[in-house]
């Protein structure tokens, strides 16, 4: 199943990449606007971000590929009214409404966050993405 999601993932982005509406298959990078009193974005020389690559992330987000049994989405959870978490629940429901161990984190400034809970490979938000692949697929 996991190898099922890698797949998709790579002709999605494959896709996204070749319609990008370059001729030459270039990237758009990603116009992001300088909030007030924060510091600079913080972006990645070895993957930057790119707007092709951020309506795959959206386009993922919402969708219920990515699920064990294809039910839920990452924003069955991550609620856009509430910070993007689950709030006011106490603990998130997942997959035949199973609780979970803990409540759902809001996902906001992401890029300015140095740690997430987890293991150190959990730590950079690149990995965070494949680790809960593997998660929802078990």
């Amino acid at each position: 199943m996991i190898r099922f999601s890698i797949i998709v993932l790579f002709i999605l982005s494959s896709a996204f990449f070749f319609i990008s509406g370059s001729e030459k298959g270039q990237l758009t990078p990603y116009p992001f606007k300088q909030p007030v009193a924060f510091p600079k974005m913080p972006v990645s020389a070895d993957n930057p971000v790119t707007e092709e690559g951020a309506l795959l992330g959206r386009y993922l987000f919402y969708d219920t590929i990515l699920s064990k049994d294809k039910t839920i989405s990452c924003a069955s959870c991550h609620k856009q009214e509430f910070a993007f978490s689950d709030s006011p629940q106490q603990f998130s429901k997942g997959i035949d409404d199973q609780l979970q161990k803990r409540n759902t984190p809001p996902l906001f400034n992401l890029a300015w966050y140095n740690f997430f809970s987890g293991t150190e490979e959990q730590k950079q938000l690149k990995n965070r993405f494949f680790f809960r692949c593997v998660i929802i697929q078990k």
